[in-house]
């Protein structure tokens, strides 16, 4: 068996902790899904909304990094199988609403669903991501047969029309489509970049990395309380979602890949459960850990709030790790009694 690339794995390791971190921040403060979004937000502290504000990339920009590794591991191949990730996600799906269940915050009709999460869409990252990979060996082999000057006019043309006109308008495949684009991209970098070059510079990708994220927290500020709806459609549509995101996704990446490849048997092993960790917080009962468990509308109005939003981030992407690690080990003793039956 071929050894995982450790920086890679890192990267995933990141990008969970991102999307926590956004999460966090969309569905636990900003109610980004609910009826009256923002309500809580705006009844808090100047900095913590601004460090909520600083919270709100990490959501995107990991989801943008788990579809550029797809796309940097996966456009060599003519073959996909995504038997594992529907196993996983049909598990954790019955999994959760027995759960859900037995605290009475679900229903039988939920348990029936939960055999069917990819088509009922209870995981939108997860429907897409398979519906991308079975289509993969045909983008796959379109790409491969493109000069270089032609895939970059194709990331353009798509980072416009698949990503931020999709995103603006509010149109229904953008969720797939923005999975094609950071899939393009991160085939981009395995086919076309040098990366023993990048390596020259990393600190210049380090400070714009930083200074593309923070440079988000005065922007949002204005967004989330109230401006024109022109200047709203370009800064969350065109500078947030359109520049921010997508640079600091493909700043971070780079600067990671570039990282001589090795392999640590702890990063790897933690890289493994991230899909686990997704599924586990985030699903059709979040509004319950966010509200009910974690109880962040409250500690929004601490002024230790960063703190234990970060505190939060680190138990949540834990616990989920120990259960997912149980879950795999589980697993993992199935298979030996089965082989040895067999």
């Amino acid at each position: 068996m071929q050894k995982r690339n450790s920086s890679i794995e890192l990267i995933r390791i990141i990008a969970m902790m991102f999307i926590i971190m956004g999460h966090l921040a969309a569905h636990g403060i900003l109610k980004v899904a609910a009826e009256n979004p923002m309500e809580i937000w705006r009844g808090g502290a100047t900095y913590n909304k601004l460090f909520s504000i600083l919270l709100m990339p990490g959501g995107r920009v990991g989801v943008a990094l788990f579809f550029m590794i797809s796309g940097y591991f996966q456009i060599y191949k003519s073959t996909v199988s995504v038997r594992k990730v529907v196993y996983e996600t049909v598990f954790y799906s019955v999994l959760l609403q027995l759960v859900a269940l037995i605290l009475k915050i679900g229903s039988l009709g939920n348990i029936a669903r939960g055999f069917f999460p990819i088509s009922s869409g209870s995981w939108w990252y997860v429907s897409s991501y398979v519906v991308l990979m079975l289509c993969s060996p045909t983008i796959n082999q379109y790409y491969l047969k493109l000069k270089r000057k032609q895939k970059i006019f194709m990331i353009i043309f798509a980072w416009v029309f698949l990503y931020t006109v999709p995103y603006v308008f509010k149109l229904q495949y953008y969720s797939l489509e923005r999975g094609v684009v950071f899939y393009l991209i991160g085939a981009y970098i395995r086919t076309e970049v040098d990366i023993e070059n990048i390596r020259k510079f990393r600190f210049q990708l380090i400070v714009s990395f930083f200074f593309l994220w923070t440079a988000y927290a005065p922007l949002g500020y204005m967004f989330y309380t109230g401006m024109n709806k022109l200047f709203s459609m370009v800064v969350d549509g065109i500078i947030f979602n359109g520049i921010i995101i997508v640079g600091c996704a493909v700043m971070l990446f780079v600067l990671f890949a570039s990282k001589k490849a090795g392999c640590n048997k702890t990063i790897n092993t933690i890289a493994k459960s991230t899909f686990g960790i997704y599924l586990l917080h985030d699903n059709m009962y979040r509004n319950y850990i966010w509200d009910n468990l974690l109880k962040m509308p409250e500690l929004f109005r601490s002024v230790f709030f960063p703190a234990l939003a970060v505190g939060n981030v680190i138990f949540i992407f834990a616990s989920c790790f120990l259960i997912d690690y149980m879950r795999e080990c589980l697993f993992n003793a199935l298979k030996l009694v089965k082989k040895s039956n067999g």
